[in-house]
């Protein structure tokens, strides 16, 4: 169909003083929303939020009032009715450094695992974390070489394999 695209917004106040919005975005807007999502992805797991849009878009306003307001620094978390602090700063392994860990990032864009049945690629883009290809607790090193980039949901899924936790 050929029907122009209605650029409107909708906004309704509910009974419980939550608004309900509606929007259309386009397909750029939407892509810049996803990057957002799938950086925001430890803090939404960090804050054992979902990962709706709504979590999104929360985890995203708290961290740019922080960022342009440092005295705004804590939110009542409607979601899970509890006072949150969201912090900027990510949680660095300190036994790997910045440089390591960015450099591990630029290099794998995505998950690597691979099923081994399928020999398919995850390449998922949401919740990324770096792994140790050979564990540190049997004998891996920290070198780029033993490093890999995995989603959260495979790396707990590795990590299980290997501590035969199923």
């Amino acid at each position: 169909l050929d029907i122009p695209v209605k650029d409107f917004e909708k906004q309704k106040m509910q009974s419980d003083e939550s608004l309900r919005l509606e929007l259309t975005l386009s397909k750029e807007q939407y892509q810049k929303l996803l990057a957002c999502r799938d950086l925001a992805a430890h803090l939404l797991e960090k804050n054992q939020s979902d990962s709706s849009w709504a979590s999104v878009f929360e985890v995203l306003a708290d961290q740019y009032l922080e960022k342009k307001s440092p005295s705004v620094t804590k939110n009542k978390n409607r979601f899970k009715g509890k006072s949150t602090t969201v912090s900027v700063s990510r949680s660095v392994n300190k036994m790997l450094t910045l440089k390591t860990r960015q450099s591990i990032f630029q290099r794998d864009t995505c998950c690597q695992y691979k099923d081994p049945q399928t020999g398919r690629q995850c390449r998922s883009t949401f919740g990324l974390q770096i792994d140790h290809r050979t564990s540190q607790w049997a004998g891996g090193n920290h070198k780029s070489e033993n490093l890999q980039v995995l989603c959260c949901q495979h790396n707990r899924f590795k990590y299980r394999k290997e501590a035969s936790l199923k």
